[in-house]
């Protein structure tokens, strides 16, 4: 099964706007891993921060759904603060 590496950038959201992105974090993700809870448990442990939440580039949070499984949802995604 091919895997690909997913580019998450670790950033703030101010209403729905991003900001000061800070940190980068590469994933290794498949089509059976490419989902919301197995990417935000990544990137939680890899920015070792239980309180991130997964965002497109617009400040949109992505919730896991049958529509955002899968490699082709998930070019590059941002991790911000839960708030």
């Amino acid at each position: 099964m091919a895997s690909y590496s997913l580019k998450v950038t670790r950033a703030e959201r101010e209403g729905m706007k991003i900001i000061n992105p800070t940190r980068q974090t590469y994933i290794n993700i498949s089509e059976s891993t490419a989902c919301v809870p197995f990417i935000v448990g990544q990137c939680r442990e890899d920015f070792d921060d239980d309180s991130l939440e997964l965002v497109t580039a617009n400040g949109l949070a992505i919730e896991d759904s049958e529509s955002t499984r899968g490699t082709s949802i998930f070019p590059h995604v941002l991790m911000v603060e839960d708030s």
